[in-house]
């Protein structure tokens, strides 16, 4: 019997990546993807996407947030 490998959505990794520094995408990325596989094998595949998507769009104000603090702070230097 094949075990099924469950990937999280390509789009919102891709989103996430495109985001995130080169620094921080490695790690969260990765943190992601492995919270993914629990969730789905726990709860299956459908939620676990949801669960995904929801972790990316809740990220995304800290995300801009932090890219206008730092922006901000090296222009001001």
């Amino acid at each position: 019997m094949t075990k099924k490998i469950h990937k999280p959505p390509k789009i919102a990794q891709f989103l996430l990546a495109r985001l995130l520094n080169e620094y921080a995408e490695v790690p969260l990325l990765g943190d992601l993807e492995e919270e993914y596989r629990c969730v789905a094998k726990e709860s299956g595949e459908r939620h676990a996407r949801s669960w995904y998507w929801r972790q990316v769009i809740k990220s995304l104000p800290n995300i801009f947030k932090n890219s206008f603090y730092w922006s901000a702070a090296m222009f001001k230097n």
